[in-house]
């Protein structure tokens, strides 16, 4: 068989068996990067509620698992992004004191988001980055509190962006940019798609 010209059925099939493969097992290719983000998310965690709750101010703190979705985000595909984003999510609201679940579904979002959108990106833009990590952390804490006055608690809006959300995005900003360098030296490279073998 030619390898550098297959058949048509050849492809088809290969086609086929990367795209299932992709969908039903997207750590696949990428155990280690998974496993890192694991233990990664439960530092941080662990980070948050022990150390970060002396830097509190109003009981606001930077939200290092938010950052570190945004990595992922912008350095996966979607359907890998998303699914690595809910797993931290879920770390997360497993040591949160409560609203279970609001972390996954918001952080799961905005990590699929990004990494759908990510192809699209000038990465080599230090302004664009900027622009875009601002983005991303705000638009992760209107979901996060929309979903906490949906079916949480009562919240009027704009008391909550006044005094809440514009000064957690503030303190995430300020961590962010020493935090986001740090885990691209840290973390394995996260394969953009599966390879393609033929047979």
């Amino acid at each position: 068989m030619n390898r550098l010209n297959p058949p048509e059925n050849v492809l088809a099939r290969n086609r086929q068996r990367v795209l299932w493969s992709s969908y039903l097992n997207p750590f696949r290719d990428s155990s280690l990067a998974g496993l890192t983000l694991l233990v990664l998310a439960i530092l941080f965690s662990l980070f948050e509620v022990t150390v970060l709750r002396f830097f509190s101010f109003r009981n606001i703190k930077p939200d290092l698992l938010l950052i570190l979705v945004i990595y992922i985000g912008l350095n996966s595909p979607a359907m890998n992004a998303g699914l690595y984003s809910c797993i931290i999510g879920l770390v997360g609201d497993c040591f949160s004191l409560g609203y279970f679940g609001a972390n996954t579904l918001s952080l799961g979002s905005l990590g699929f988001s990004l990494g759908f959108i990510n192809k699209y990106f000038y990465k080599d833009n230090a302004g664009f980055n900027i622009l875009v990590l601002f983005l991303s952390v705000a638009v992760y804490y209107i979901i996060y509190y929309l979903i906490l006055g949906a079916f949480y608690i009562d919240l009027i809006f704009l008391k909550s962006l006044v005094f809440i959300i514009l000064p957690s995005i503030l303190y995430t900003l300020l961590v962010a940019p020493l935090l986001l360098p740090a885990l691209k030296r840290m973390l394995p490279p996260i394969p953009k798609r599966p390879q393609r073998i033929y047979y």
